[in-house]
């Protein structure tokens, strides 16, 4: 189950994966992940992800120190379920891709 709240100062991603979800695109890696290993804690990971460009699209302007936008994820594993929470700036640069497209890589 993946929920997202996006406002104009910040995205929030929620995602829960359980060890029997079905229908998922989760590809077989994750999934045997899921079932096979038994991890409990709690972590979190800061990144640093590509910002929207202020103004032209320019090639290597675009990857510059400067327009890198700051985002947090906070994770509880748990024996049965995996939970996370993904929280970036409004600026980070998303890029749509094809669902078909990557279920077949």
């Amino acid at each position: 189950m993946i929920k997202s709240i996006k406002t104009k100062w910040f995205n929030m991603t929620f995602v829960l994966r359980h060890r029997w979800e079905k229908n998922s695109d989760m590809d077989n890696y994750t999934v045997w992940k899921l079932r096979k290993e038994y991890e409990l804690g709690i972590w979190v990971k800061p990144y640093l992800a590509v910002g929207k460009p202020n103004g032209q699209w320019v090639g290597k302007k675009i990857f510059n120190k400067d327009n890198h936008v700051r985002g947090y994820m906070i994770g509880l594993d748990l024996i049965v379920c995996k939970m996370w929470v993904d929280i970036s700036g409004a600026r980070v640069l998303e890029i749509p891709v094809d669902k078909k497209f990557n279920n077949q890589c």
